[in-house]
């Protein structure tokens, strides 16, 4: 016997297709009439529930949700489509705009309670305290185990190095971690940068500019491809190797670097003869 092309799980004629009515779509289907639907319910033998039990069993068999290789292949068609922002945004804004009724709220409270035993939190309720007790020691017991705990860090550890293979995720991480305000030496320099330099200069230690996984002091925004890096004697003391590396990482993109030490900020003229060298000697490249 073959299943009912509607989807409805029923069992049809043989050399049928559909069970009577069943192959009717809108409002012309008899079955959104109450009384017609009552009236099949007594008349079709395939609502006894033996019937229903052995059509809900062949549903298990047939269902793709039920076979792995097809679970598999649903999962990875909405992971594809999640990558575009354009469907991401669909489905927030939907989520955002979603209206939920006091009833709906409550209606779905009440199943999270018969599945679960305790009422969601997403309904503005907290878990009773013998769940949280209970979670917190299946956890804990789970940590204690020297297994589970090299098992997770290999696991986090795989998954630090997948997202770090994302250019635009490793320029969010590197902007979260170094994130920070200019401090009194850089604050100063941008002060005498805008006073010599007026709109030529934009600090951006503060994660606003990622170059190759490095964050540099200033950028010039006036067309000119160069950077300037203001060292601390106290901070970059023994690490020349690094400091070379970071420039010659800005160079591999094209720019220059300036680097001042703080010392030099103590003389503002000597200061500005270097920057002005220094961007001179860029300008002379540049026009070859």
């Amino acid at each position: 016997m073959n299943l009912c092309g509607c989807g409805c799980g029923l069992y049809v004629k043989e050399g049928k297709r559909f069970i009577r009515f069943h192959n009717f779509k809108g409002e012309n289907n008899p079955l959104k009439h109450p009384h017609n639907r009552q009236a099949m319910s007594e008349q079709n033998p395939m609502f006894k529930k033996e019937i229903s039990a052995k059509a809900t069993k062949h549903m298990k068999i047939n269902n793709p949700m039920f076979i792995l290789d097809s679970r598999r292949k649903m999962t990875e068609s909405k992971l594809k489509q999640w990558q575009t922002p354009e469907y991401r945004e669909k489905v927030i804004k939907a989520q955002r705009e979603a209206k939920r009724t006091e009833k709906t709220k409550r209606e779905m409270s009440e199943r999270m309670i018969g599945k679960f035993g305790v009422e969601s939190r997403s309904f503005g309720t907290r878990r009773d305290e013998n769940y949280k007790k209970r979670q917190s020691d299946f956890l804990k017991g789970l940590w204690k185990k020297p297994e589970y705990r090299e098992n997770m860090r290999i696991k986090m550890s795989e998954l630090r190095k997948k997202a770090w293979q994302d250019p635009i995720l490793r320029d969010k991480m590197i902007r979260a971690l170094i994130y920070k305000a200019p401090n009194k030496a850089e604050q100063k320099l941008f002060q005498i940068l805008n006073h010599f330099y007026p709109d030529e200069w934009s600090f951006v230690g503060d994660g606003k500019v990622i170059l190759k996984g490095f964050c540099p002091d200033f950028i010039n925004i006036n067309g000119k491809k160069i950077l300037i890096e203001l060292f601390g004697e106290y901070w970059h003391k023994g690490r020349e190797k690094k400091d070379k590396q970071r420039i010659g990482a800005f160079s591999s993109l094209g720019y220059e670097t300036l680097v001042i030490w703080e010392k030099e900020l103590k003389d503002e003229k000597t200061l500005i003869e270097k920057i002005s060298r220094g961007l001179s000697k860029h300008e002379i490249r540049s026009s070859q």
